[in-house]
């Protein structure tokens, strides 16, 4: 009932604009004669008679023409609340015809109809109007503000002033568009050739500058104009922001126009230079096609929109265009089909290879085109989006969880030969320091941080003489000491050694000092004493600080001793520590996190082109060629080269280590076997599963969250921190060895396996029995 109602007023409101601005007319019954002229000599009565006459007639003209301004006023007043009246109801019936066609129970007239033709006539003649009544409307608005007296002219001057200041705004950053393009493409050429760094990264951005610097007009000119439209609105101008809107549709157009070339030149690339030129001005003309018809049809379609609302011709029209642009994509897509065959064989031989026949019959050469075009962007599009988010760690982890779970079903299939001879093992042996050519220089590397440290300090330039490396257990810790103390060069001495295991007792570090110093030292007194009379510097190279502490009450001594002797002020010693990342978390729980006044650095997880950098500089070193097991070339999508699968299995232990690289080795070794002399197959790693762990007992998991906060504990350590029966410690230590969750060194400490250690912590960090 609402619909018709407002269909009624609406149809209305169109009957009488049309006739306001076409047939309608205010006529006066009353004309003004001429003005009669005195011929020859009259007498005085005459002429008074005359004066007064004259007087009289311009009376009169004055107030025809004040009538007939009236009469315009009334006229103009009545089109634009007329109009006004027009695009509100619009509005309304609208949103009406919508509600209606979204019920079951809503009837209204569908279809070609009487009346339906009626109002589509309606809409067609009164979308020429939209101009003239929209600028009538607001000059009568500025014109009752004219009239209102010196505040009103105020208030326009001021309207005035901010308008022109607006609309200047896009031609202004046309001009700062322009020169930073100039700029960006002088960037591009200078960091090609100017630039130090590394190639590939500055061809990198020089490729992207290239790609995006022909957008910077166009895209800042789109943000400029909306921008401008959005404060015009705000005025009394605010038409004006409907002319604003298709200039932006303009540089809109300019946009789409570059985008599709640039697209079809991607999709159609080719590596002939003779069909190069003439591909290129065939992509200009179909970008241009294209783009103008997006242009047309979106603006007519605001048009229709602003005016008459999403009514009858806009459902019409919106038809139209559908139908319109499904017949241009056929039309336009034979226009290439020779280059979407090339591109989808290119792509999808094997489909290709199927279809074919039906591509070569006549109405294949039509129907196809379409589809297959499609389907290229599409898969352009989605390996574009692929290639960037595999860069993203988090992704690569979870395509290492899911490369994972493939292979674990998977792994009755894998086959396995003989153990790899121990000449090849020699060189995976992952609880040695890495030799000088297996050393992996990391991206933004600590070691270049710690021996410039230790330059400066040396040179005088710097004070602070103490250095910590962090890292957890098998991050390389004791490798970035070693190479830090090799490439450190210095006029003085250099001293490179490891804590024993549990150095607790005052008596055992000044021992220990004593023997490292190659000079008695039985107190915090003489070892300032000894600092004072060196004569040259001195630098300590000192690893696995965590062996001065164990987690009981008298269990801090020697390291309570050892941070007053490096809280010192001593002017000839420097200090490079390196400690357990869980030891120093505890450790900054119990006496503070500035306890330590120096330079903290952290190892950070290994990224997994660098996992996969460290195994094959290991692996190549050995001469031994490698091949991949089935499975694995399967489950990795692996191409006929197998580098795919290559990439995607190093992923794998990246992920599976966490970036650890002892624990990446060690997965290496769990994976490989070899079937002949010099030659090693690659199978499935054994993965550790963490139901391992969430099926041991409370006390178990006490033991593994010592063992996790001092790195190696014997099993009468483990019984002093846990307090833990003997027995009891001695039952869980076996189920965590038959799991292979920690083993023994020689000197009969346990350690957690660097394989399992992150499934481990994870799970103890979980439950609260470590913290971060």
């Amino acid at each position: 009932s609402e619909l018709n109602a407002v269909s009624s007023f609406w149809e209305s409101s169109v009957d009488q604009i049309l006739v306001l601005f076409s047939d309608f007319e205010i006529k006066s019954n009353y004309k003004i004669p001429d003005l009669l002229r005195l011929s020859g000599l009259e007498s005085e009565a005459t002429q008074a008679a005359y004066k007064n006459y004259v007087a009289a007639y311009k009376i009169a003209a004055a107030r025809s023409l004040a009538i007939s301004h009236s009469k315009s006023k009334l006229l103009n007043e009545l089109k634009s609340q007329n109009f006004i009246l027009l695009r509100d109801a619009g509005g309304l019936r609208s949103s009406l015809i919508r509600r209606c066609d979204s019920l079951t129970n809503c009837e209204r007239p569908r279809g070609l109809n009487s009346k339906n033709l009626a109002n589509i006539i309606r809409e067609i003649r009164v979308l020429p109007l939209r101009f003239a009544a929209g600028g009538l409307t607001k000059w009568l608005e500025v014109r009752a503000k004219l009239s209102s007296g010196l505040d009103g002219w105020l208030d326009i001057g001021r309207q005035i002033f901010v308008l022109l200041i607006l609309l200047s705004i896009p031609f202004l950053l046309s001009k700062v568009l322009h020169w930073i393009s100039v700029q960006l493409d002088v960037l591009r050429r200078n960091l090609l050739s100017k630039s130090m760094l590394d190639y590939k990264k500055r061809t990198n951005y020089a490729f992207w500058i290239a790609r995006l610097n022909p957008f910077v007009p166009s895209v800042g000119m789109i943000l400029s104009i909306h921008f401008a439209r959005t404060l015009v609105e705000t005025t009394v101008v605010k038409e004006l922001s409907t002319l604003l809107f298709y200039f932006e549709l303009y540089y809109i157009y300019r946009a789409t126009n570059l985008l599709l070339k640039i697209l079809l030149e991607i999709v159609f690339a080719t590596d002939s230079v003779d069909k190069l030129k003439e591909q290129k001005n065939q992509i200009e003309k179909s970008a241009k096609r294209i783009s103008r018809l997006i242009f047309i049809e979106y603006a007519l379609l605001y048009l229709i929109q602003d005016t008459v609302r999403r009514a009858l011709v806009y459902n019409l029209v919106s038809s139209l265009v559908f139908w319109i642009n499904f017949a241009f994509v056929f039309l336009e897509a034979r226009r290439w089909q020779e280059e979407v065959q090339r591109s989808f064989a290119y792509r999808f031989p094997q489909v290709w290879s199927k279809i074919e026949r039906y591509y070569q019959v006549h109405i294949g050469h039509f129907i196809l085109p379409p589809f297959l075009f499609l389907t290229v962007v599409v898969n352009d599009f989605v390996s574009f989006i692929a290639s960037h988010l595999i860069r993203l760690d988090f992704v690569k982890r979870l395509l290492s969880e899911v490369l994972k779970r493939q292979l674990a079903r998977a792994e009755k299939e894998s086959v396995t030969y003989n153990k790899p001879p121990a000449g090849y093992l020699s060189v995976f042996d992952y609880y040695l320091p890495a030799e000088d050519q297996f050393f992996i220089s990391r991206e933004n590397s600590i070691v270049q941080t710690a021996k410039e440290l230790a330059k400066t300090w040396g040179r005088g330039e710097k004070t602070d003489d103490l250095l910590v490396i962090i890292g957890n257990r098998g991050m390389g810790k004791t490798t970035t000491l070693d190479k830090v103390y090799q490439d450190t060069e210095t006029s003085g001495r250099k001293v490179q050694a490891k804590v024993p295991h549990k150095t607790l007792t005052e008596e055992a570090l000044f021992q220990w000092f004593s023997i490292l110093l190659e000079t008695p030292i039985d107190s915090v007194a003489a070892f300032k004493t000894y600092n004072d009379s060196l004569k040259k510097p001195t630098l300590l190279f000192i690893d696995d600080i965590q062996n001065f502490f164990i987690g009981t009450i008298a269990g801090f001594d020697a390291y309570k001793i050892f941070i007053e002797i490096i809280n010192l002020d001593t002017k000839n010693i420097f200090w490079c520590l390196t400690v357990n990342s869980r030891s120093w978390a505890y450790l900054k729980g119990v006496f503070g996190k500035e306890h330590f006044y120096g330079q903290v650095l952290e190892l950070t997880p290994w990224r997994d082109y660098e996992i996969q950098r460290l195994i094959l500089a290991r692996h190549e070193f050995t001469k031994f060629s490698r091949d991949f097991d089935k499975s694995i070339r399967a489950y990795g999508a692996g191409d006929s080269v197998g580098q795919q699968s290559e990439a995607q299995f190093f992923r794998l232990l990246w992920g599976q280590s966490r970036g650890n690289p002892r624990s990446a080795l060690m997965y290496w070794i769990s994976a490989i076997s070899s079937p002949a002399e010099e030659k090693i197959h690659v199978g499935i790693p054994t993965f550790v599963s963490s139901s391992l762990v969430s099926t041991m007992s409370d006390e178990a998991l006490f033991l593994l969250a010592a063992l996790a906060r001092h790195e190696s504990l014997t099993h009468a350590e483990l019984h002093t921190t846990t307090g833990i029966e003997h027995t009891v410690i001695r039952k869980c230590l076996k189920e965590a060895h038959d799991k292979k969750l920690v083993w023994s060194d020689e000197a009969g400490c346990i350690r957690i396996s660097s394989m399992a250690q992150y499934v481990i912590d994870y799970y103890l960090i979980g439950k609260n029995f470590l913290y971060e």
